[in-house]
């Protein structure tokens, strides 16, 4: 039976105090692990049995109990400097190479629902259920840290990871709900990239994104395109000044995609964006604009 999933709220800032534990934040697919004997079906954040796609996990669950039991986790994959990535996971997917569960909360085992206990009591009972793991185990347990929060982010962020997700000890499991028990907080990357040109509504009356470009050795290279962050109110001063600087053709490569609604510009103007990574495709991912200002 599919559970629905407690979600975590976005904020800025980490909690203090010592009634809270903190996880990495994975860079994944966030999964459910519904275990009746030999039988295992994996389930996707929107309810959607994913066991095929995950079927390689299969067999290691079918090791941890002859009852049942209801695992929340999140399947990832890790490079080879130890961080989740969401690139190499849907390139892993692909060729169905190895992938991780990180199991981080127990919502059921031989028919009792957990889910109002106290996190840290679902979170030791899942260790247990668990046992010892090996490193090469597809099935892992997600450690977390009680207390230390803003060293532990910093940290996080420091090794390159996504962010932490902060949960309170003795909080219930919440279905359905994104709840301030759950609080994730990301680490981001900020950069000015030159804007290249803007996207247009289908009608071609509106500004609803910038394409922007790095320059790398004095070549420019494509980043993708950011609409997040721009506001109605700022979209038509935007749109008055991208159409005094408008070319007929990019000043670079851009995908054939981004051709129908793009307009192109010189490169005069600088915008300021944050992001959490370049993708392996070159364009930035979660990208938010900051603002923006004259080369």
């Amino acid at each position: 039976m599919f559970r629905r999933f407690q979600l975590a709220r976005l904020v800025d800032k980490v909690p203090d105090g010592d009634d809270w534990l903190f996880e990495m934040k994975f860079d994944g697919y966030r999964c459910e692990a519904e275990l009746f004997g030999s039988k295992v079906t994996l389930y996707s954040r929107g309810g959607h049995d994913w066991t095929g796609i995950f079927s390689h996990l299969v067999p290691a669950f079918q090791k941890l109990t002859k009852g049942s039991a209801s695992i929340d986790g999140e399947v990832v994959a890790i490079d080879d400097e130890g961080r989740a990535s969401f690139n190499l996971l849907q390139n892993s997917l692909k060729r169905k190479a190895p992938i991780v569960f990180y199991a981080f909360d127990l919502l059921e085992q031989d028919g009792e629902d957990l889910r109002g206990l106290p996190l840290i009591e679902r979170k030791d009972r899942l260790e247990a259920l668990l046992g010892e793991r090996r490193p090469t185990d597809p099935i892992q347990f997600s450690s977390h840290i009680i207390g230390h929060g803003q060293e532990v982010f910093e940290r996080m962020c420091a090794s390159g990871h996504e962010g932490v997700i902060a949960k309170r000890l003795n909080a219930r499991y919440q279905s359905g709900d994104r709840s301030p028990t759950w609080l994730k907080v990301k680490c981001t990357k900020r950069q000015e990239f030159l804007v290249v040109g803007w996207r247009t509504n289908e009608e071609g009356e509106d500004l609803r994104a910038f394409h922007l470009a790095e320059e790398i050795e004095g070549k420019l290279v494509y980043r993708g395109r950011v609409g997040s962050g721009i506001t109605d109110r700022e979209r038509p001063g935007f749109l008055g000044a991208v159409e005094l600087i408008e070319v007929d053709e990019p000043v670079l490569a851009v995908p054939r995609e981004e051709r129908k609604l793009g307009r192109w510009v010189e490169p005069r103007l600088v915008a300021d964006v944050a992001f959490t990574e370049v993708t392996e495709e070159g364009t930035l991912r979660h990208p938010s604009f900051k603002g923006i200002r004259v080369r």
